[in-house]
């Protein structure tokens, strides 16, 4: 009972470091913002070349494409794990904690924390812009002046495009995917300890990807989180990319606990002082 109690004990003052530790670094958050604000608003341009109409479906439909991903999602998203994992295996910190295992799960919570903190800011800076843009709230793409409809020639169940089914697939399927990649970072931080680094070795992977895609047509993560309109009404294909991302989580987070468990931090932390 006691180990249960200072378990969430621990959760708990690290949940409040964290908020102390963005608190500290505000103003690199508020450039951060700033850059992803810009990045919503360059990606969801291509909308007014690629399409006759113009709505907050279209904005969000060019957020979440490969290429959105890879020159501005994943990135800044790293950018902001920076601001968490690094602080998270402080010696000072870590002398707190009395068993290993609480490790892992901060890290973990503090991944959570941070993809949902990253996710919400990103989806209300395309509403709003998408709303700026347009002018209006209407969900176009119910209606034939919609781009499914005017892409499909007409050939399309307007019904998959209703407002709660297009919030539930984009929240979800990107929820899984970057809790995917941030546990991908938190595990390879355990094991290099250096975040630039693994900022570069996430980078270098996720380009990888699209390599691979163009050689074998295969992905391991651009293809799954990317949501366009031509896999839009393939239920199985939605489902099974989270149970994909599901599974790869599963096992990223044994290998965190497996990882914090192993590692020797302070000796690591006094050489790299």
């Amino acid at each position: 009972m006691s180990d249960m109690v200072n378990f969430w004990v621990d959760i708990y003052n690290y949940t409040k470091l964290l908020f102390l530790d963005c608190k500290k670094s505000l103003w690199k958050i508020v450039v951060c913002l700033f850059i992803l604000i810009f990045g919503v608003i360059t990606a969801s341009e291509y909308t007014s070349i690629l399409n006759t109409s113009n709505s907050i479906p279209d904005v969000f439909n060019n957020l979440f494409t490969k290429g959105s991903l890879i020159t501005l999602t994943v990135p800044l998203f790293l950018f902001f794990l920076s601001f968490v994992i690094p602080v998270i295996i402080d010696p000072l910190r870590l002398a707190r904690i009395k068993e290993r295992k609480t490790i892992g799960s901060i890290m973990i919570l503090s991944v959570l924390i941070t993809v949902i903190v990253f996710l919400c800011i990103y989806f209300i800076c395309g509403f709003l812009y998408g709303w700026w843009k347009s002018g209006s709230l209407e969900n176009l793409w119910v209606t034939e002046a919609g781009t499914p409809f005017k892409q499909s020639k007409g050939q399309v169940d307007l019904s998959l495009f209703s407002t709660g089914n297009m919030i539930l697939r984009y929240t979800v399927t990107e929820f899984f995917a970057f809790m995917a990649i941030g546990l991908l970072t938190a595990f390879l931080y355990l094991l290099v300890s250096r975040y630039v680094l693994v900022f570069f070795i996430v980078v270098g992977f996720v380009l990888l990807d699209t390599v691979i895609q163009s050689l074998f047509h295969f992905t391991f993560i651009l293809l799954q989180a990317a949501v366009t309109l031509d896999g839009w009404g393939n239920n199985a294909t939605f489902f099974g990319n989270v149970l994909y991302f599901f599974g790869i989580i599963l096992i990223l987070c044994l290998g965190i606990y497996i990882a914090a468990s192993k590692r020797d931090f302070i000796p690591i932390s006094e050489e790299n002082d």
